[in-house]
């Protein structure tokens, strides 16, 4: 066993690794006492994936298998966790809410890092599953709006239902 140190505070904790072991990722205590998300290798150490824009804090969860991809959550200017994606050329990204919805935290990213996944909180202040497709091959810039969200639960249910309603009808 052996640590992978701190951004400067007295507080680590690794949540995932790529599946080809190279790329460690979670969140770290600062020296200002905020946690950041961090990525880990052998030949760069932590190094921190700083927040989204006006946010003190963050954590990352789960890397891509070849650790290109990092998702986690972030704090924003609004107070409000939110999900984000991480990739060396297109930094820190939020994946947005719900429709009506104030936060999101990704846990989870595919292999290929193009499908993410997560809860996050809908305009009821109920948390359901996401499911985030990467839709284009490039990374949404900064400032720019995500595609939404999709909502797993509310989606399969009203699949379920239409398809029962058809088949009565039928």
């Amino acid at each position: 066993m052996m640590s992978l140190g701190t951004l400067g505070g007295g507080f680590s904790t690794a949540m995932g690794v790529s599946a080809n072991g190279s790329v460690i990722v979670g969140g770290s205590t600062d020296l200002a006492n905020n946690q950041k998300a961090f990525k880990y290798t052998d030949s760069g150490g932590m190094v921190s994936l700083g927040t989204l824009a006006g946010g003190a804090n963050s954590q990352a969860r789960a890397a891509s298998a070849d650790g290109s991809v990092i998702v986690g959550y972030s704090d924003d200017s609004t107070g409000s966790y939110k999900a984000f994606k991480y990739t060396a050329t297109g930094g820190m990204v939020s994946l947005g809410t719900f429709t009506g919805g104030t936060s999101s935290i990704a846990m989870g990213v595919s292999g290929d890092g193009s499908v993410i996944v997560g809860y996050a909180d809908n305009a009821s202040g109920q948390y359901h599953a996401f499911m985030y497709r990467n839709i284009t091959s490039t990374p949404s810039s900064p400032g720019t709006t995500p595609p939404p969200l999709v909502d797993i639960l509310n989606t399969y249910s009203a699949v379920a239902k239409q398809g029962y309603q058809l088949n009565s009808v039928l």
